[in-house]
């Protein structure tokens, strides 16, 4: 049996790979509202990705989960 440890230790690992394979970062804020009435938000951004002729080849992308 996996320990909540081991298995947020596993989650962790695959999230970062994730966050790498894309060039992402994330970040966690809220939506900026009243004390007490706030909501969480997760905040995804991938930078932008340009060939060797310096081309766009990616745009940059943010979105919100």
């Amino acid at each position: 049996m996996k320990t909540p440890e081991q298995r947020e230790a596993a989650f962790r690992k695959d999230l970062e790979k994730l966050l790498r394979k894309y060039n992402a970062e994330m970040e966690i804020t809220d939506d900026y509202k009243a004390y007490g009435q706030q909501r969480g938000i997760v905040v995804i951004s991938i930078a932008s990705n340009w060939d060797d002729a310096g081309n766009l080849t990616e745009a940059y992308t943010e979105f919100t989960l």
